[in-house]
């Protein structure tokens, strides 16, 4: 679990106290909450904290689009014949102030380009959005949880509900669905765009 929130946060938005009996439940709903704004958004908004590689194919330029990450500990190039490890200070990130990390451009006069090919380029990295899920995300998910309890315990009294994935959610209050409107506003604001 990414603990995009917690049972504090939880808490404090509904204004009621969760049982410690009911741990578990809060968990799972939890779990399917990351769940669901991760697969909507396209995105892991709490980074790995060991780093993997993953490949893309080399596009003949000195730019290559990646996807979001924290950290690149390595890079490895391919030819064909031989794989060239770029040194830390042959190549930068960009943005290069912020996170995440969406592209890297080749510094090197030696390498001047990402040699054309499929798989050819190996990138090390700690893939992720951010370190710490941002304060808009766990509004998101505090808010999504929220309403999963409600639906769970409380749903005869609901004013509004709707589904997402295997779950449902229901606000008893007009203030608490104004919040799950605002919850879906940002995570349309994170979406991934993909080419």
């Amino acid at each position: 679990m990414k603990q995009y929130t917690s049972k504090d946060r939880v808490e404090a938005l509904m204004l009621v106290k969760i049982k410690d009996s009911w741990i578990e439940n809060f968990n799972i709903f939890l779990e399917e909450a990351e769940n669901y704004i991760d697969t909507f958004t396209g995105r892991n908004f709490k980074a790995d904290t060991e780093a993997s590689a993953k490949v893309y194919d080399g596009n003949g330029t000195k730019q290559l689009i990646i996807d979001d990450c924290v950290l690149i500990e390595s890079i490895s190039i391919y030819d064909g014949s031989t794989t060239e490890e770029l040194d830390s200070d042959k190549f930068f990130t960009y943005p290069a102030n912020a996170t995440p990390k969406l592209r890297i451009e080749i510094g090197d006069e030696e390498t001047s380009y990402f040699i054309r090919g499929q798989q050819n380029i190996s990138v090390m990295a700690k893939w992720g959005y951010s370190v710490v899920p941002p304060k808009e995300i766990e509004f998101v998910a505090s808010v999504i949880v929220a309403g999963m309890i409600n639906y769970a315990y409380e749903h005869n009294s609901e004013v509004e509900s709707e589904s997402i994935d295997d779950y449902n959610v229901s606000y008893n209050r007009k203030e608490d669905w104004v919040k799950y409107e605002r919850a879906k506003e940002i995570l349309e604001k994170y979406k991934k765009i993909s080419f």
